[in-house]
């Protein structure tokens, strides 16, 4: 008997999960050892390079995951297609990174990113390759698959930049680690896809497809300047070790992120693609994923904002000041951020890529301008207008998501977003209320409240996958 669609899930949500959960603190534990064994520079340097990288790989990256699971249509014969489309793809960027790599390091005036952009480079054939087989994996709810290629390639790739970082490597401990990890995820997927994929090229396929992906891409090319125009401003008016302190807390934040939106968002845009026509199912369940984000998400990045300093000493340890007051403005921004990452799945879930690009655009051009105006005052500027201009855009964001897409009342939606919201401002005043007067100095509150955090972040990781079960679950039909 053919499983359930529910029952596949349910799974599909616990074995993400796992995946995600790992993977994260894996990342958080390598960071913690990395920031006391390099220094501010080499971060710095890493980022400059990412910025460039992640605006290559756009080019690559167009949207052939998202297509793969949106068309349930596509045959063997069609995923070779897209393979080779992958393949071709990679390689001119690759060569494209190469080429350009003399102009990456007069625009950051950094003579050593010519060498790093030189050996990073074909990180952007295995991404752009590795599309495929998360698709396909994703679409037939493999999780499990699709979680044990990504904590085999974390942790390999982090024991080896411990251990080069250790030897006296310094930066390219973490350009190694990014191309292992990125060839180890490609290689496990690849394998645990069990099919095999031959170069063929389908003129007519590719034609069909281009409506959806070309604005998916053209979504994704603008929300790289949304994402990335902080780190690039940094890099280049202010420098590497600037862009390194930077760098480390916007970590922070992404990292909550993944472990948060990167839980719910792919079992859903998979749930979602296969009740595409069913608007009301649609917007019970997204309204409710949205009320579970923001409960775990907002009253924990408040209270983490509010012991900025304590959060920062513990993970990176001593020497870091410089990147406390720019955390405590990404935590704030934090505490409503993993939803925009549940934004995109819904536009496309509805076949509304082209408005997913107008509103991209839009929201980008206000975050430059943010972005612009904080840079007189350094990364603390910076930090504070992109924190600031994310709280505006919140509200109006949704209610496009909310009421144009999903044809939802902005009343519900009030109703749904305000009260955690309302909840994390009430505990940024509390934790630096009670930081300030009562653990400041005092050791052994210290680790009272690291205690208390840790056990609230575990405890709001297990009733997260009790929540988005029964979510998930009013997604799918029976198929028995």
């Amino acid at each position: 008997m053919i499983k359930s669609l529910r029952q596949q899930s349910g799974s599909a949500v616990i074995w993400n999960a796992l995946g995600q959960y790992i993977v994260q603190l894996c990342s958080l534990l390598t960071a913690a050892m990395l920031g006391r064994l390099l220094v501010p520079g080499d971060f710095g340097l890493i980022g400059m390079i990412c910025a460039v990288n992640a605006f290559l790989v756009l080019f690559a990256n167009i949207g052939l995951t998202t297509t793969i699971i949106q068309h349930r249509d596509l045959d063997a014969n069609d995923i070779g297609s897209l393979w080779s489309l992958a393949l071709l793809l990679g390689m001119v960027v690759t060569v494209l990174l190469v080429a350009i790599s003399p102009f990456v390091t007069y625009f950051f005036h950094e003579p050593r990113l010519l060498n790093v952009a030189i050996v990073i480079a074909p990180t952007l054939l295995f991404t752009a390759l590795n599309q495929i087989p998360l698709g396909v994996l994703q679409r037939d709810f493999r999780f499990r698959a699709v979680a044990f290629s990504a904590v085999i390639s974390a942790v390999g790739s982090s024991l080896i930049a411990i251990y080069l970082a250790w030897k006296g490597m310094g930066y390219w401990a973490l350009v190694i680690q990014l191309v292992i990890r990125c060839m180890l995820n490609l290689v496990i997927s690849t394998i645990m896809m069990g099919k095999w994929v031959f170069l063929r090229w389908d003129l007519a396929l590719y034609k069909r497809l281009y409506e959806f992906t070309g604005s998916l891409t053209g979504f994704q090319v603008v929300n790289y300047f949304h994402r990335n125009m902080d780190s690039l401003v940094i890099g280049r008016v202010l420098g590497v070790v600037s862009l390194g302190l930077y760098s480390r807390a916007y970590l922070m934040l992404t990292t909550w992120n993944s472990a948060l939106s990167g839980v719910i968002m792919p079992v859903l845009h998979s749930s979602m693609a296969r009740r595409s026509d069913d608007l009301m199912a649609l917007r019970r369940g997204y309204l409710e994923v949205v009320l579970c984000m923001l409960w775990l998400s907002s009253p924990l990045m408040g209270i983490i904002a509010g012991v900025a300093p304590l959060v920062i000493r513990i993970v990176w340890g001593q020497g870091w000041d410089g990147v406390v007051v720019p955390f405590f403005w990404l935590a704030l921004a934090g505490m409503h951020q993993p939803i925009y990452g549940t934004v995109g799945s819904v536009f496309a879930a509805r076949f509304q890529t082209k408005a997913l690009l107008y509103l991209g655009i839009v929201t980008t051009i206000f975050y430059c301008v943010a972005i612009f105006s904080g840079l007189q005052w350094g990364i603390n500027g910076v930090a504070c207008a992109y924190s600031l201009m994310s709280h505006l855009l919140f509200l109006p964001t949704m209610y496009v998501l909310w009421c144009c897409i999903l044809k939802g009342g902005v009343l519900e939606l009030m109703h749904v977003v305000l009260p955690p919201m309302g909840m994390g401002w009430i505990g940024l005043m509390l934790a630096k209320w009670f930081y300030h007067v009562i653990i400041y100095g005092d050791v052994t509150m210290e680790i009272v409240v690291i205690c208390v955090v840790a056990f609230w972040f575990v405890a709001l990781m297990f009733f997260l996958g009790r929540l988005v079960y029964p979510i998930v679950r009013k997604y799918t039909v029976n198929t028995d």
